[in-house]
């Protein structure tokens, strides 16, 4: 039985910008493997989105994992965490207004 308020998603693409979007209102500057972070990549200059993946549900993880989101292992103090790891520059030309949603939200985090 369906209830009135179910959302519908056209595509795996609608649904993971509603997943990206919801992780960038939990965002912090501080690295943690409970909440999703920003971090300037010292190696290339980058601004990163990290999510790690004990911070997402099993529906959220395979949707990332479904649209191919670069996974790397992150160091947080002295271990490392498995997290998507989104740099808004890549994501500029398929969605340009979520690539403007992050850097929106880290300048934010940085007021």
């Amino acid at each position: 039985m369906r209830g009135e308020d179910t959302i519908k998603y056209p595509s795996l693409l609608s649904l993971s910008r509603e997943i990206l979007i919801a992780k960038l209102q939990q965002a912090v500057l501080e690295r943690s493997d409970l909440r999703p972070f920003f971090r300037e990549n010292q190696k290339n200059d980058k601004l990163e989105f990290v999510i790690p993946i004990n911070c997402l549900s099993m529906l959220e993880k395979c949707v990332l994992d479904e649209l191919n989101y670069p996974k790397k292992s992150v160091r947080i103090e002295n271990r490392f965490v498995k997290a998507f790891v989104i740099i808004p520059g890549y994501i500029q030309k398929s969605d340009p207004g979520l690539a403007e949603d992050m850097i929106k939200a880290y300048n934010k985090l940085l007021k």
